[in-house]
């Protein structure tokens, strides 16, 4: 059986980026033990949403946009148990990310770490380019006042 061109081009371009899509999904759910999970999800997604990938759009948005997807739907399926929450605890970085809004982390992330652009960015969460700017400030200011907070206390 031989695959489709666009089907192994597809398959091989997701393997490259498979990096930055186990950052960002991470970042995401904050729980080494997940990301696998769902990047493969989203991998297996792409593949079979395969042909309706617009030839000419940028692969590493539509991942990204389907890692978040997936971890939206996974999120609403599951609750969150202790075990889950002693996980963070071990990844503070992250775990400061995670307290934020869902929307205000999601658009750090892609905006900060991954360097997309507000439209970018916007165009993978379905949302404004406004919003994710607003979110981004927010964040920003967020970490700030933290660490304001932690150089006040060592003071």
């Amino acid at each position: 059986m031989t695959l489709q061109p666009d089907l192994t081009d597809i398959r091989r371009d997701l393997v490259s980026l498979l990096p930055r899509l186990r950052r960002f999904a991470l970042a995401l759910c904050g729980q080494p033990d997940m990301v696998d999970e769902l990047v493969g999800d989203a991998c297996l997604l792409a593949v079979l949403k395969a042909p309706h990938f617009e030839s000419g759009s940028r692969l590493e948005s539509w991942a990204f946009s389907l890692i978040h997807s997936v971890w939206l739907e996974q999120s609403k399926k599951r609750k969150q148990s202790s075990d889950e929450a002693a996980a963070h605890n071990g990844f503070a970085g992250y775990h400061a990310i995670l307290d934020l809004p869902d929307g205000t982390a999601t658009s750090f992330l892609l905006v900060c770490v991954e360097d997309h652009t507000y439209a970018e960015s916007a165009a993978i969460l379905g949302i404004a380019a406004e919003t994710v700017a607003a979110n981004v400030v927010s964040a920003r200011r967020h970490f700030s006042a933290q660490v304001a907070d932690n150089a006040e206390r060592r003071a």
